[in-house]
């Protein structure tokens, strides 16, 4: 726990999160995602994804340490409080429902619920869901191939559609890394009608670490 690496919100690109080495600039776009068209407006995060956040993660997705998103949420609480509190709804990243049933929790949803539960804001956990059965995104190497496998995956359910209209609406989520199955929910968020879409991770990759 004494190695976890926090981004510095006033070093980190205004678009992706990920940190960069210039300070005191007011408008910074990292040269990773100048060239990318997210649907959300931006994301933060709280920690670089890597060595002792990167083996944390680890276990709260696959070794069922599930009380770890208290501790993520609490964090993000303390640190990007002002942030989280600008929204109307919280809603997770869905996981596909065959990998649901095989973890037995969203990881993405426990964070929700913590931050709701702290805040007040409103949690929708089955807000959105996917369609048919889309490899981890993490097995494809290129962006081509991660666009495709998200491609028209996301929906919002027929029952909420009423629900996201005008609001501002905090996405969240494990880690960022293209940004491709965040900007595939912002999208279907938007088609309903929402207002604004951002994003909050506890980690973002950086190339090359």
């Amino acid at each position: 726990m004494n190695n976890l690496e926090f981004i510095d919100s006033s070093m980190a690109c205004i678009r992706c999160g990920a940190p960069v080495s210039v300070k005191g600039i007011e408008v910074i776009v990292c040269k990773n995602c100048g060239g990318l068209n997210f649907s959300f407006i931006k994301n933060e995060s709280l920690f670089v994804y890597r060595d002792s956040v990167k083996e944390l993660i680890h276990k709260f997705k696959f070794k069922s340490r599930w009380k770890l998103g208290f501790l993520f949420a609490d964090f993000m609480i303390s640190r990007k409080g002002a942030f989280i509190r600008g929204y109307d709804l919280l809603v997770p990243v869905p996981l596909n429902p065959l990998r649901f049933l095989k973890r037995g929790y969203n990881q993405s949803g426990i964070i929700g619920r913590r931050l709701s539960s702290l805040t007040g804001i409103p949690f929708y956990g089955n807000l959105l869901s996917r369609r048919g059965w889309s490899k981890p995104q993490s097995g494809l190497k290129t962006l081509k191939g991660r666009y495709s496998n998200m491609k028209d995956r996301i929906y919002v359910k027929r029952r909420f559609k009423g629900n996201v209209s005008g609001k501002r609406i905090l996405l969240l989520d494990d880690v960022m890394t293209t940004g491709i199955t965040a900007s595939a929910c912002s999208y279907a968020l938007i088609e309903c009608g929402a207002d604004e879409v951002a994003l909050l991770t506890v980690a973002r990759t950086v190339k090359g670490k």
